[in-house]
Formats: structure tokens, C-alpha cells, sequence
């Protein structure tokens, strides 16, 4: 008997779905606008590998908004050939998950509808990091938004709202001493 209730609350809880992380898909112009964004994060989020396996000098760059061990993170990679300064391939992953979400750091929770998700950085420090790489650090509010746009219906309303795959919004107080950042985007 006690195998058998061994045995069925180990399927249970096999059985127990819980949220997984969801990754935003961008178009390929999009990754590279976002990947060009990336690119003036702060040095501590970057990283450069070199690639002495070709036989011309190939450098792959990695520029990380945080990483999955958070509630939102962006990553981009692109890689320079042959010593160039413009990147090649640049691929960006965007994730939302929900489960790491916390309080006082990073919030993240559908939106007014199910298609829909936000990220509300809420630490100081995350969110100005965020706010100087998008932005130029002149104007009090930047954003970002991909060309990509899709088209939502409101569940209750039926109206129709245009919207882009993923947004970011950032803003600072005029002191430059207090920031916030939203990202949303359609799951």
C-alpha cells in the first residue's frame, strides 16, 4: 500500500504543469534593430568570443540584458568576420517567466488579455541599465518597438487593437536618480 501512494503522488506531481518560460519570436530585421540596441549595453553584460577554428578572424559578441535565471531577459549574439565592424547574423531571444517574478526586482503577468505580456522592472539599478541601452540618456522617457505589428481583439469588447510583437518602455525623473522600464509584448 505504501508503494502504491509512493507511486501515485510521484505521478502526480510528474503530472503538475508548471508555467514555462515564453520566448517572443522577432521577424529578422527586428533582431537586428535590437541586436544594434544591445550593443551599447553596459561592458559587464558583454562578452566576446574569438573563433581560431576558421582560418580568418571570426569574432562572436554576446550582449545579455540579465539571462534566465530572472523574470525578463533579453539576449543578442551577432559575429564580426574577417575584421569587420558590421555585424552578421545577429539573433536575439526575449523571455518572460512568469514564475521567477518578484515583487520589489522584476514583475511579470498577462496583460488585460491572455495574448498579452508584461514585464515591470521595478529595481533601480536593472531598470537604468535598460533605460541607457535603448535610449540616449537625454530624453526622460525611450522606448523600443519592433516594425513588427499584429493585431489583437479584445475578448469582451470585440475591438480590434493594433500592437507590436514586443515594446519597451523606459523613463527617468529629472535627476537622473530614479528609472522604470515596462517591456510588453504579444505572446
Amino acid at each position: 500500500m505504501i508503494k502504491f501512494t509512493l507511486l501515485s503522488l510521484i505521478l502526480f506531481l510528474s503530472n503538475i504543469s508548471f508555467a514555462e518560460p515564453l520566448k517572443i519570436n522577432l521577424t529578422d530585421s527586428d533582431q537586428i534593430r535590437l541586436t544594434k540596441k544591445l550593443s551599447k549595453i553596459d561592458s559587464e553584460y558583454r562578452r566576446e568570443e574569438i573563433d581560431q577554428t576558421v582560418p580568418y578572424p571570426l569574432v562572436h559578441k554576446y550582449y545579455n540584458f540579465l539571462d534566465v535565471r530572472y523574470a525578463f531577459s533579453i539576449g543578442c549574439y551577432e559575429q564580426f568576420a574577417n575584421n569587420s565592424t558590421v555585424g552578421q547574423k545577429a539573433q536575439c531571444s526575449i523571455i518572460f517567466n512568469s514564475e521567477l517574478s518578484t515583487s520589489d526586482s522584476i514583475s511579470v503577468h498577462d496583460g488585460f488579455m491572455s495574448e498579452f505580456i508584461i514585464a515591470e522592472i521595478k529595481d533601480n539599478s536593472l531598470a537604468s541599465i535598460l533605460y541607457k541601452t535603448i535610449g540616449n540618456g537625454v530624453s526622460p522617457k525611450v522606448f523600443f518597438n519592433t516594425q513588427e505589428q499584429v493585431t489583437l481583439t479584445h475578448p469582451s469588447t470585440g475591438q480590434k487593437i493594433n500592437g507590436f510583437r514586443l515594446r519597451i518602455d523606459c523613463e527617468r525623473n529629472p535627476a537622473y536618480t530614479a528609472f522604470s522600464c515596462v517591456a510588453s509584448a504579444v505572446k
